[in-house]
């Protein structure tokens, strides 16, 4: 198993069944070093690798994203983590959710040793991968596009490049669960949603941030995503 552009496949299907909810994995626990997770991730911030405050604060819209997916009922392995940075929420993903595979995706070659450094720390290096590349190819490449049923998305980009990139790493009737800022304002036109086969399918406000959950309800084109650069430079909406 690799984790460069070039690489092998992500996970192994075998092992990690994705039919598991996050409900099965709560009670089957497996120890990991609590400090050590909260070590990194605060080493995260002071590297600029999220944002300044609190990772207490921080870790809070974290839980309120695991808690809609548990009361949705989302398969969620494996998991992808797109614009991972510092670990949020992908690492705090991981952390509960113990026999789940996952991949964090950067395209920040110092980011992404930070990553790596931190899941081998934690043990977790034999069902979580860092990807290091643009979105826009990642999503390209056969072993991870369409392939997740849970794609999650953290100040990532713009609604119309995080849907197009984002939108070409979820499986058939998979999500994308994306962090947004607290606004009434429609981010998410369904006009613009559909030439990416995606929908709205609910929205939370947590302290702060808001959730929206994008469900794929139409097969992908092979004209997403563009080109490197292309979906920032031109964006559907």
């Amino acid at each position: 198993m690799t984790d460069s552009v070039g690489g092998a496949v992500p996970f192994d299907q075998a092992d990690l069944d994705p039919t598991h909810r996050l409900a099965d994995r709560v009670d089957a626990a497996v120890p990991f070093d609590q400090a050590e997770l909260d070590r990194a991730l605060e080493e995260a911030r002071r590297l600029g690798f999220f944002g300044p405050r609190p990772v207490a604060e921080q870790l809070t819209h974290a839980r309120a994203l695991l808690q809609l997916i548990e009361e949705a009922e989302i398969v969620a392995s494996p998991f992808l983590d797109l614009g991972s940075g510092g670990g949020l929420p992908g690492l705090a993903l991981a952390a509960v959710w113990t026999d789940a595979g996952g991949g964090l995706l950067d395209a920040s070659a110092r980011r992404c040793a930070f990553l790596r450094e931190t899941v081998r720390s934690l043990g977790w290096a034999d069902r979580i991968v860092v990807f290091e590349g643009r979105g826009e190819t990642l999503a390209r490449r056969p072993e991870l596009r369409a392939s997740s049923p849970l794609v999650v998305a953290r100040s990532f980009a713009s609604p119309a490049v995080t849907a197009e990139i984002g939108g070409a790493l979820v499986s058939p009737h998979g999500v994308l669960v994306v962090s947004e800022p607290e606004t009434d304002a429609d981010r998410w036109p369904s006009e613009g949603l559909a030439r990416l086969g995606l929908a709205v399918g609910d929205r939370r406000r947590t302290e702060g941030a808001g959730i929206v959950v994008l469900r794929r309800i139409e097969p992908l084109d092979d004209a997403w995503p563009r080109g490197n650069g292309v979906p920032a430079k031109r964006p559907l909406w």
